[in-house]
Formats: structure tokens, sequence, C-alpha cells
């Protein structure tokens, strides 16, 4: 597409150019993002499949792991976003 973009010297060229920029930077932030939420998994499957008395047993390793991820991902480092993951990750048990 590219290429026949520039052989024909496009005025699309350049939203191309900016559309296929943002595609690769938001592919890069979700395979980031992969990387550190799969984390979540373990903890998150206990705890939708536990009994309600063992939720506070829970929680340390599930709170250690969200606090891993606001600290290493340069994704979910803001108050907004680790917020957000905190509201999804209370939800999983009701």
């Amino acid at each position: 597409m590219l290429a026949v973009l520039e052989r024909f010297r496009s005025s699309y060229l350049g939203q191309f150019l900016d559309l296929s920029k943002q595609i690769e930077q938001e592919a890069m932030i979700a395979e980031e993002n992969l990387k550190y939420l799969t984390i979540l998994e373990e903890p998150c499957q206990q705890l939708a499949n536990c009994s309600i008395r063992d939720i506070p047993l829970l929680y340390p390793k599930l709170l250690r792991c969200i606090r891993m991820i606001w600290k290493l991902s340069p994704f979910y480092n803001t108050a907004d976003k680790i917020t957000s993951l905190l509201c999804l990750v209370s939800k999983i048990h009701s």
C-alpha cells in the first residue's frame, strides 16, 4: 500500500504514515500491557473460584502483583490507570 501511495504521490500518504505510526505505537502498548497483566491471571482465577471467606487470604498476593504492575509498567504508572485496574479486579468475584 505504501509503495502505491508513494509511487503516485498520493495526497493521502501523510495521513497513511501517521495512522501507520499510531497503529505501531498502540500495538507496542498492547504488547507491554499483556506482558504485565498476565501476572494477574493466576491470582484473579483463584479469587474468582474461591469462597467469600477466603477472599481476604488472596488479596495480599493480588495487591502485590498490582503494585508491581504500577511500579514497572510504562503504561499503568498513573493514578487513573491503576485505579481503573483496581476497579476491574474488584469486580471479579461479584
